[in-house]
């Protein structure tokens, strides 16, 4: 019997080729993650850490790093820092609440009064009140829906959907 031996540029051509089948079946994040030495210092790990993630700017990768810096206690009491995703997200989305169009009522608190006086104590509707407010001749820039949004968000601080007398 005789061996049949491959020469060695086949057997390197044969490999080679292998090998691109397997890195175009395997995700692209992955391909690039085994190709690259990610942590070559910290500006370039940003780099990479960005490219992986779609193309993202160092900036920004840094950015995201900063906000979800949290201090953990270690067992021998010291404190370490280190990066937690839900943390980045909890304050994000804490510092999107302040997003928005302002209040129409503003900070005319005489308005705030003169409509929960209206509605707690005289038993006027929504509707009435407002109509008793523009009688009165205070500057209202703001309609009946917007009041009973106000009144459901809570924004007032004696009057709820309890005070009035059919909620629409």
């Amino acid at each position: 019997m005789t061996k049949q031996t491959q020469p060695k540029e086949n057997h390197n051509e044969s490999l080679k080729l292998y090998t691109q089948k397997q890195e175009r079946s395997t995700p692209k994040l992955r391909r690039k993650a085994k190709n690259r030495n990610i942590v070559k210092g910290k500006a370039q790990a940003r780099r990479n850490i960005g490219k992986l993630l779609g193309g993202r700017s160092k900036r920004t990768i840094q950015r995201e790093i900063a906000l979800g810096k949290v201090k953990l206690l270690n067992s021998d009491l010291t404190y370490r820092t280190e990066y937690s995703a839900d943390a980045a997200q909890n304050k994000r989305d804490f510092n999107n609440t302040t997003k928005g169009p302002r209040l129409k009522l503003g900070a005319n608190f005489k308005l705030i009064e003169f409509i929960e006086n209206k509605i707690i104590k005289d038993k006027y509707s929504p509707v009435a009140a407002l109509a008793e407010v523009r009688k009165k001749g205070y500057e209202v820039n703001f309609c009946v829906k917007t009041l009973y949004n106000y009144i459901d968000e809570g924004l007032f601080a004696k009057l709820t959907n309890d005070d009035l007398p059919v909620k629409m």
